[in-house]
């Protein structure tokens, strides 16, 4: 994956690179002319917005402290009021959570019993 977000950035720098060349010399060519504080500012904007890209990717490549079998068995606390589904932190990591024995309310321990798919099975603690 890390190959893809150097694709990634590269390409939002060349973007970048195409927009500031047309600024530079395809707008004045046409005899649109913009104010320096203007141009200045179109940099910056694009400039943190491939900096938000890039954390964007790094985030999205990142894998789980916890592989899925070392979770079961694992407490956690249930940060959201559990019925059908709710969001749980377990090991510092947040994971989408059903109960199997009805509704847990939010801020009670509970323990993982088992995995389906991404979805944490767990009963309270």
């Amino acid at each position: 994956m890390k190959k893809e977000r150097i694709k990634a950035s590269i390409l939002a720098l060349l973007d970048e690179i195409v927009i500031i060349i047309a600024i530079f010399l395809i707008l004045p060519f046409l005899g649109i002319n913009l104010p320096l504080w203007l141009t200045i500012l179109i940099i910056v904007i694009l400039t943190i917005l491939s900096l938000i890209v890039y954390k964007a990717l790094y985030i999205l490549e990142k894998e789980p402290l916890l592989s899925k079998e070392n979770i079961i068995g694992k407490k956690g606390k249930a940060l959201t009021e559990i019925d059908k589904e709710g969001i749980v932190l377990v090991e510092n990591e947040t994971w989408l959570a059903s109960s199997i024995k009805g509704k847990i309310k939010k801020g009670k321990e509970i323990r993982v019993v088992k995995i389906e798919g991404n979805k944490l099975i767990i009963e309270e603690d």
